[in-house]
Formats: C-alpha cells, structure tokens, sequence
C-alpha cells in the first residue's frame, strides 16, 4: 500500500499547532508503518529534517499547492489514499483511491 503524505506543513521556521501535529504525525507513522506498507511525503520545498524511511517528493508551487499542485499530482502517482492533515482545528481529510 502506497500512502501519501500532504507534509507541507510539517516543517516551519516558526510552528504553531497544525506544524507540531503534522511533524508528530508523520514521524509516528514512520516509526509504525509495517514493512509491506511504503509512505510518500510531498513538500513544496526541500525538507530541512531527516524522514528517513518515506520516499520524498518535492512539487514546487507558487500558491494553492494543496488544491492545484497536490491534487494534479493525485492521477499521476497513483497512491492508494492521501493524509492530508488539518490546517485548522478542522478534521483531517483522507481520501482514498485518488
């Protein structure tokens, strides 16, 4: 199973809640994730941390990277569901079969 990872949030010079929680998310899901189960997190720029164990994507764009970049990039990479963590004190948003 291919996850992917909206990680566009989890590295910030200056985190707030939402960057915590992202971080803290996706290093556990490393840490857990068994070994038939491989994890892709998308950056919009190079991360600065090391996430070893996931396979790293960086997709540059100027502005709504989640709605235009992440989602055209949903078609032609073929993950079997997407984490896309809040970016309010909202719900999570996983979609599966993209």
């Amino acid at each position: 199973m291919l996850i992917g990872i909206d990680a566009s949030r989890a590295l910030s010079a200056a985190p707030t809640g939402t960057e915590g929680y992202s971080y803290h998310l996706i290093r556990a899901m490393l840490t857990l994730c068994p070994a038939n189960h491989q994890i892709r997190l998308y950056f919009r720029q190079p991360p600065t941390a090391d996430f070893a164990g996931a396979d790293l994507r960086v997709i540059p764009f100027p502005r709504l990277w989640t709605h235009l970049r992440l989602a055209w990039e949903r078609p032609t990479a073929r993950p079997t569901c997407c984490l896309c963590p809040p970016t309010s004190c909202r719900r999570s948003v996983l979609a599966s079969r993209w």
